[in-house]
């Protein structure tokens, strides 16, 4: 009979043997805290898709350019040079053991927050130590290009801070339609002009002004300016409006037109009205012809 020892079985874990997630000890609060940050998630992830999904074609356009313009400004700062470098260690770096470690240099990147409309986007960026106003006039036809836009306008919005308007689309080329509510406007002294070349609202204050003229070559909207402020201000009764059209003789009457009696005579052409003086007889003007007055 032998004595060698029979080989002993495997020591393989056995199910005993393997952890079991009865052990750990997860506290309800973190269950719970971790269920409303899930909650959170996803109603942040609903708002973003039901306002792209409620969006017209051209505000989806500029949301999608705002997603672009976020997830590349660090490396297109970099590129185009609105950064700065910051070599001075950090008190971190001061407390190293090891004297001899060079503190490696910080590259600072001016942060950004974003808002985008129809028209395009409109960029806030906090300045860094030698990155400006005048750094970023001087790269606007850059930014103008790499977020595809017509162009970049750069001002100040508050001290440390820089307001970059990004358009897209060119906002005085847009046709406005006024169409009046019967509301009576709540600053009567307020007209309201449309757009301005950044797409901000443009206002007029009449409040305190005497009169004023609004010039233009014909066809270029002079008359649909003055109804639009007609028509905002009428529905109220502290205003009374007295019209006087100098292209007409009576009041009752529009424009001349080729064919008006009124027109002034031809050459070598007598008009009724003279050639009724002329005979001795004055005829009332309400039996000459005449057309329509224009509304």
């Amino acid at each position: 009979m032998s004595n060698t020892p029979a080989p002993s079985p495997s020591s393989s874990p056995g199910p005993d043997l393997l952890p079991s997630l009865g052990h750990l000890a997860v506290p309800p609060a973190a269950w719970y805290a971790l269920g409303a940050a899930l909650l959170v998630l996803l109603a942040w992830l609903l708002l973003i898709t039901g306002r792209y999904l409620i969006a017209d074609r051209e505000t989806r356009a500029s949301i999608r350019q705002v997603f672009w313009i976020r997830r590349r400004w660090t490396r297109l700062a970099k590129a185009i040079g609105l950064v700065t470098t910051d070599r001075h260690p950090s008190l971190g770096q001061t407390l190293v053991i090891d004297g001899q470690r060079t503190p490696s240099p910080k590259i600072l990147v001016p942060s950004i927050s974003t808002k985008c409309d129809r028209y395009g986007v409109q960029v806030k960026a906090r300045t860094v130590p030698g990155v400006g106003l005048a750094e970023f006039q001087k790269h606007a036809d850059h930014l103008a290009e790499a977020w595809g836009c017509t162009r970049v306008s750069v001002a100040v919005d508050k001290p440390g801070r820089l307001l970059l308007r990004a358009l897209r689309n060119e906002p005085l080329a847009r046709k406005i339609t006024a169409v009046p509510d019967g509301s009576v406007p709540a600053d009567l002294a307020v007209w309201n002009l449309g757009l301005n070349e950044y797409a901000v609202p443009a206002v007029l204050n009449m409040a305190d002004v005497p009169g004023m003229v609004v010039g233009g070559l014909p066809g270029k909207g002079k008359s649909a300016l003055v109804n639009g402020l007609i028509s905002q201000i009428a529905p109220s009764n502290a205003v009374q409006f007295a019209v006087a059209d100098g292209k007409v003789r009576k009041a009752h009457e529009g424009e001349d037109q080729p064919g008006d009696p009124l027109e002034p005579p031809l050459a070598g052409a007598a008009h009724p009205e003279a050639k009724a003086r002329g005979s001795g007889r004055v005829e009332s003007s309400s039996a000459l012809p005449r057309r329509r007055a224009a509304v």
